[in-house]
């Protein structure tokens, strides 16, 4: 316990005075066949007894290369306005002397998601919040911290959620951090690969904790399934059976 806690301190926590110290000790060569380096990537989800609750995720990621200034100078979440509302709490770009460039109003858009790419069709309820962040160049961090405001679960009273902790950049750190009401009791299982665990009690509410450190990119290959597929990913939900899914489907 002690162990994981330190981990979600350090990626909950950390201040900006730490960062450009962390940033600074990254460099391209102990990378030298990515485009960038999540120095952390935290997610942290509280839940009420209906299943609502909010979703916060922290990401500090270092840009190696002029291609992961393409990759990394945008990012896009998603959300159902039936369900959730997404709120942009932190984004900022760190230089490398320590200078930090905010994202301002005119660098964020709230739109309706295509249907797919390319199609003039849209997706009734789904949107997309998308963040330009501005005067990205190699040597720089973007630090992001976006929250998830989880109105109602489709199913009441329920959770479900899944997690990749693999991508196709390396990650230092990865931690999920969920705390559990009484009447919602998590199952989960982990698929194609081993993420840490441990859980802490407070009360009648009890934390579960994941983690995974040194996370190595998955290897692209020709034809390769969906990223989720083949990932190590994490799957978690409060709901009994399948029977019971279906039956609430039904009715």
């Amino acid at each position: 316990m002690k162990r994981s806690a330190i981990l979600v301190i350090f990626a909950l926590s950390c201040g900006p005075g730490s960062y450009v110290k962390l940033i600074q000790k990254i460099t391209p060569d102990m990378y030298p066949e990515s485009n960038g380096v999540y120095i952390f990537d935290s997610t942290n989800i509280t839940l009420n007894p209906d299943g609502s609750g909010r979703l916060i995720r922290h990401y500090l990621v270092k840009v190696l290369n002029p291609a992961g200034t393409r990759e990394f100078s945008q990012v896009s979440f998603s959300y159902i306005t039936l369900y959730d509302t997404i709120l942009l709490k932190k984004a900022v770009v760190i230089k490398p002397d320590g200078k930090i460039v905010k994202v301002t109003e005119k660098d964020v858009e709230d739109i309706p998601m295509p249907a797919w790419e390319g199609s003039k069709f849209l997706i009734p309820n789904l949107r997309i919040l998308r963040i330009t962040f501005p005067e990205v160049e190699p040597g720089c961090a973007i630090e992001c911290i976006a929250e998830k405001i989880m109105k109602s679960p489709p199913m009441d009273s329920t959770f479900d959620f899944w997690d990749v902790f693999e991508g196709a950049e390396p990650r230092r750190l990865q931690v999920l951090r969920v705390q559990f009401p009484p009447n919602l009791i998590p199952r989960w299982i982990v698929k194609n690969g081993i993420v840490e665990h441990d859980s802490i009690l407070d009360k009648d509410r009890i934390t579960h904790i994941w983690w995974k450190k040194n996370i190595s990119p998955i290897a692209k290959e020709p034809a390769m399934p969906p990223l989720p597929d083949v990932a190590t990913k994490l799957v978690i939900s409060t709901v009994s059976s399948w029977r019971k899914v279906s039956s609430w489907y039904y009715r």
